[in-house]
């Protein structure tokens, strides 16, 4: 969904603003969270993983956008791919964290990482909102005429196609992966509560990877 999602919302951010429309993404990606948590049947996951991929596409085609022009405005736009890599640090840092965090949840709820999760989405969007500058693209262009006008950008452009084909790839890996590392684990004798401890792992060595990558980019 994100991947088919990204052009629209991205000409939706441009039109409407990066920031309002990063923190409608994410406002629904935590009431997806919540949702997902408190979920009984089917339908409940279902709908709470609509919600959480709409609001992936949300903030994708709209928060880096909105941090390019932040740099641009201080003339440090040079700067971005040192501070992406370093970003990823970051946030790969602060995932094993979480990580830490919901392993000591589980032992309570298997719920409770879902809903704390979820519920700090949310403030985070109400801290945003205060604090975040609001940008654009090109904001006087009608939507339809946009639109059409990335769609024949996508078309005539190879590295732009080549590097969607990739991401889609990509990202179908990483869902297989995410859907299957717990339960393989498990299925060779791994205990449930450890699978926290495992996911800070991965995270603290995306982490140092991201860190050091961030020291040699040109």
């Amino acid at each position: 969904m994100t991947s088919i999602l990204d052009f629209p919302t991205g000409n939706i951010s441009d039109l409407k603003g990066r920031k309002k429309t990063s923190l409608i993404g994410l406002l629904t990606f935590g009431i997806g969270l919540i949702i997902y948590g408190s979920g009984q049947k089917f339908w409940h996951f279902a709908l709470a993983l609509g919600m959480m991929g709409l609001g992936c596409a949300f903030i994708s085609g709209a928060i880096t956008a909105w941090y390019m022009s932040e740099l641009e405005l201080i003339n440090k736009k040079e700067e971005s791919k040192k501070v992406f890599a370093l970003s990823n640090g970051f946030s790969y840092l602060l995932s094993a964290i979480a990580g830490i965090i919901a392993t000591f949840l589980l032992i309570y709820s298997l719920r409770l990482p879902f809903w704390i999760a979820g519920t700090t989405a949310c403030l985070v969007v109400i801290v945003c909102s205060l604090f975040m500058n609001e940008n654009y693209g090109e904001k006087d262009v009608r939507y339809i005429n946009f639109l059409n006008k990335t769609w024949n950008t996508f078309i005539k452009n190879k590295r732009i196609k080549l590097f969607t084909f990739i991401q889609i790839i990509s990202d179908i890996g990483f869902i297989y992966f995410v859907l299957t590392w717990q339960p393989y684990l498990i299925s060779f004798g791994l205990k449930p509560n450890w699978l926290g401890i495992m996911f800070t792992i991965m995270m603290i060595s995306i982490s140092i990877t991201s860190f050091v990558l961030s020291r040699f980019i040109n």
